[in-house]
């Protein structure tokens, strides 16, 4: 039986593993595409959309970040919970609408950057983590199925907290004031992003003779622009705008 055992190669190997993510990745997409198409079409209830969107979406990122940070998928469960308790909460009187778009947003900004250095990630190009990127990638590289898969992997927990508004904004608001609620939600992000990205800019401008400007600043300006094409545009208008589409 040892000898038996011996002969059976238990070790996975790198065809075996690029199917596995495949079964993975394939079966993901089909559902929430289905989940979006359904419910768009009435047949699913669209009162647990965004609930089961935030399901789908925390799986991949789970599935994408390294395995040491995992668990911390939990925490953030259950600090979300309590903040979405807290907003559904507090007086209608303390807080308009307007004003309750604003801050859960500008909560969700904090938390992003936040998580995202928590997770290990720093503004130098080095330290970004390619180890999950090529998940279910063969010998055919693809570099935009590369770069996104890298994206999420790096921004697993910015990712994770740009979702928080969601259920806040808008789980009860009729249908005809989603967009402008949309509009909204992305002035904070925009504001904080507009005054950070022109001191950054002013700052490479002003030391660009300054040899200390190549290690620290010019890395934060290329992290500046791939989080907000990452953050800004793929994560923070596209899965959004499919969300408002079914729920409309």
């Amino acid at each position: 039986m040892h000898d038996l055992l011996a002969k059976i190669d238990f070790a996975p190997t790198e065809s075996s593993l690029i199917v596995l993510a495949r079964v993975f990745f394939q079966p993901w997409a089909i559902v929430v595409i289905s989940r979006l198409v359904l419910t768009k079409l009435k047949v699913l209830n669209k009162n647990y959309l965004i609930k089961d969107m935030k399901v789908y979406i925390t799986i991949l990122l789970m599935f994408q970040t390294s395995s040491q940070n995992i668990g911390q998928f939990l925490v953030f469960q259950i600090l979300e919970s309590q903040i979405f308790y807290f907003f559904q909460n507090i007086p209608t009187a303390s807080l308009t609408s307007t004003s309750k778009i604003y801050f859960s947003n500008l909560v969700s900004l904090i938390l992003q950057n936040f998580t995202f250095f928590q997770f290990g990630g720093t503004n130098s190009i080095s330290t970004i983590d390619l180890g999950n990127a090529y998940h279910g990638v063969s010998s055919d590289y693809n570099i935009y199925v590369v770069g996104i898969l890298m994206s999420v992997a790096n921004f697993a927990p910015a990712i994770y907290w740009s979702m928080l508004p969601w259920s806040i904004n808008y789980a009860s608001i009729p249908a005809q004031v989603k967009l402008q609620t949309f509009i909204r939600s992305k002035l904070p992000a925009f504001t904080y992003h507009c005054i950070f990205g022109t001191c950054l800019m002013t700052a490479c401008v002003v030391l660009r003779f300054h040899l200390f400007i190549w290690s620290v600043f010019s890395p934060k300006l290329c992290y500046f622009l791939g989080w907000n094409f990452v953050m800004g545009l793929l994560n923070g208008w596209l899965p959004e705008l499919a969300l408002l589409c079914a729920l409309d």
